[in-house]
């Protein structure tokens, strides 16, 4: 069986596993909710706010493609062009795999090298972990921003974590090529393959300059600035308006909790629902429109750029 052959048949089983699982999560969220709860009243003020909502989608699919295309950089050179349809390629293997583990294979897929995948690997994680990083910074600082009566733990603990996750960001940043140093020159007994392979992948991780650390934190935060746009306005659509500092206060969280859970694909939308009930109930008593609003969210920032995926997956056969 030839390379091409087996690419094909690759892509078509990537094609079939998604729309099933797609199949799946919007057969089991209609068993496992009841739309009579939801308290909306449509109006064009809301359409419009939804519509908005979409709008808000291929600029966060850019903001991705741009971040995917910098970190590549200087080594690797690929279009823009290019960058977009490996990012959306990218929604596709992680619609299926466990904390979207999948996306970076599906992306590197398209570079020729073997060497060019193996660092686009790498660096690829760098951003996810850029991602991770703007996530806990902007919901442990949100957290302050508390009541005491809504606080689950006491205000000087949250303040001393803040202050210990920011400084730990900051200095990682600083030394982080001394860092990389430092664990290259480690040795693990009797592991000698294994110390070569961790040297190697500590000259792939120097690669990346301090400068392009800055710069992938700048794309995380603003994509996480969107994402952030997007939850108050579908909130706003589904009848839940919350003032601006609430809203700041609780949109942080909901993300940051988010990010610290072991996300599985068959579990996914259970995740974020329940995550939304929790910040989202202390402020409104209306569960139903909570759970339905972060789970449409969730179908426009997933399921629609999978689809778009899968399409240029199928073109390509």
């Amino acid at each position: 069986m030839s390379r091409k052959t087996k690419y094909k048949i690759f892509n078509w089983i990537v094609i079939l596993v998604a729309y099933s699982f797609l199949a799946y999560k919007i057969t089991d969220f209609f068993c496992h909710n009841s739309f009579e709860d939801i308290s909306i009243s449509f109006s064009w003020h809301k359409v419009c706010l939804f519509l908005f909502v979409l709008l808000l989608l291929p600029i966060n699919i850019l903001l991705e493609a741009s971040k995917w295309q910098y970190a590549l950089l200087p080594n690797i050179k690929i279009s823009f062009h290019e960058s977009v349809l490996q990012t959306l390629l990218g929604f596709v293997g992680g619609w299926v795999t466990p904390n979207k583990l999948g996306d970076l294979p599906m992306r590197v897929v398209r570079l020729k090298d073997n060497n060019d995948r193996i660092e686009g690997i790498v660096k690829g994680f760098i951003g996810s972990v850029a991602v991770v990083d703007i996530s806990l910074i902007f919901g442990m600082f949100a957290l302050l921003g508390m009541t005491v009566s809504e606080m689950w733990v006491s205000r000087q603990f949250l303040i001393l974590t803040s202050l210990f996750i920011f400084a730990l960001q900051l200095l990682i940043i600083i030394f982080y090529h001394n860092l990389l140093d430092y664990i290259s020159r480690q040795k693990i007994a009797g592991r000698k393959f294994r110390n070569i392979e961790i040297r190697m992948l500590c000259s792939r991780l120097k690669e990346v300059s301090i400068r392009q650390l800055t710069g992938l934190l700048f794309f995380s935060a603003v994509r996480y600035l969107v994402y952030c746009l997007q939850l108050y306005l579908i909130l706003c659509s589904f009848s839940i308006c919350l003032p601006f500092q609430t809203a700041a206060v609780a949109i942080p969280i909901y993300y940051m909790l988010l990010t610290i859970s072991p996300s599985l694909p068959a579990a996914d939308i259970g995740i974020r629902g329940s995550w939304g009930v929790v910040v989202f109930s202390l402020y409104t008593p209306d569960i139903a429109s909570i759970a339905v609003a972060t789970t449409t969210l969730w179908a426009i920032n997933n399921v629609i750029p999978m689809i778009c995926g899968s399409i240029i997956l199928q073109r390509k056969n």
